[in-house]
């Protein structure tokens, strides 16, 4: 993990930042998950941040990893999507490998489904959408949501009146 900076997590202030010591230097650390986090974020808690070299970047680091039980849980909410993208275009998912176009962000009335995927000379696709995981309860089980969620309950509200005019 040598690309990865240790500190220690201190305070949350708002949902996109974190204050964390690195060697006993209190640091501002961008959080690139707006979950809550309660469970993680813990005071005291070891973690894990990438530092940007990007000059024009007002924070220079983002806290991706927290250690949570012995285990270590990567909370950045956008790898999640990538990793999918990565997996659908190498047809690495047996179920949807014979689509072939991938369309990411797909605009369903005032909501954006992450993927769309359709065949050639098809009409009907196929909807998906992708969330990461980060709330693990005493059963060692991944739970989503972390919190209520007005966006995501419009995405699954968005995902049910896809499904009904399929059927």
């Amino acid at each position: 993990m040598s690309c990865y900076v240790k500190a220690i997590f201190l305070n949350r202030p708002n949902r996109f930042i974190a204050e964390v010591l690195i060697n006993d230097k209190e640091v501002i650390a961008h959080v690139p998950n707006t979950g809550r986090c309660r469970e993680l974020l813990v005071p005291n808690t070891i973690v894990y941040l990438t530092k940007s070299n990007n000059p024009n970047r007002k924070i220079k680091y983002s806290l991706v990893i927290v250690e949570n039980r012995g285990k270590l849980v990567y909370i950045d909410s956008q790898l999640p999507n990538g990793i999918v993208h990565e997996g659908l275009k190498a047809k690495a998912i047996p179920e949807l490998s014979n689509y072939d176009n991938i369309k990411r962000e797909a605009t369903v009335k005032d909501s954006r489904i992450d993927f769309y995927l359709s065949k050639a000379g098809e009409d009907k696709g196929c909807y998906i959408e992708v969330k990461g995981v980060t709330l693990v309860d005493d059963n060692n089980r991944a739970l989503f949501p972390d919190a209520p969620t007005e966006r995501g309950s419009k995405h699954i509200e968005s995902l049910i009146e896809l499904k009904k005019r399929r059927l």
